[in-house]
């Protein structure tokens, strides 16, 4: 053989979930699917969590985009989001793009499998415009990467207005 023939690393299981919040009893919950179904990465939005140290899941690396802003912020009435991204220990990954307090929040990583790699893009896009939240609408489909090594999961919030 000439020696440019790869092993197919297998499919990946990949995961996305809203959780409106990261408590107790979800944390257990996806731990427990984690294990039970195998899966490789789970992306997780509305985590409601100021602490990253509070999202840890045994066998997994984290990586987090928490939105926490101070009490005294006028923006703190929207600083329930957060967004993190779990890849199985087994696998190589690292962080190659967060977004900066926007409106939408978005998480890019990169993951490796054996010789080839992965992006992950994780995005919450929180619903805009309904009472009191006077933020714009700051969600670009063009600035996400088009490159055939890409999945882009999240929650866009994508309601249709008719």
């Amino acid at each position: 053989m000439c020696g440019d023939i790869h092993p197919n690393p297998g499919p990946l299981r990949i995961v996305s979930f809203n959780c409106n919040g990261l408590t107790g009893k979800k944390k257990t919950l996806i731990e427990q699917k984690l294990t039970q179904q195998s899966i490789d990465i789970v992306c997780l939005q509305e985590l409601k969590k100021a602490q990253v140290s509070e999202i840890t899941f045994t066998g997994y690396n984290t990586f987090v985009h928490s939105r926490t802003v101070p009490r005294s912020d006028p923006r703190y009435m929207y600083s329930g989001g957060g967004i993190a991204t779990l890849v199985k220990n087994s696998l190589t990954a690292k962080p190659v793009f967060s977004s900066e307090f926007t409106a939408t929040e978005r998480l890019d990583v990169k993951v490796e499998t054996g010789s080839h790699s992965l992006v992950v893009v994780n995005v919450y896009a929180p619903p805009i415009g309904s009472g009191k939240d006077t933020r714009t609408d700051d969600f670009q489909c063009d600035t996400l990467p088009h490159d055939p090594h890409t999945v882009i999961v999240g929650d866009f919030n994508a309601h249709h207005s008719e």
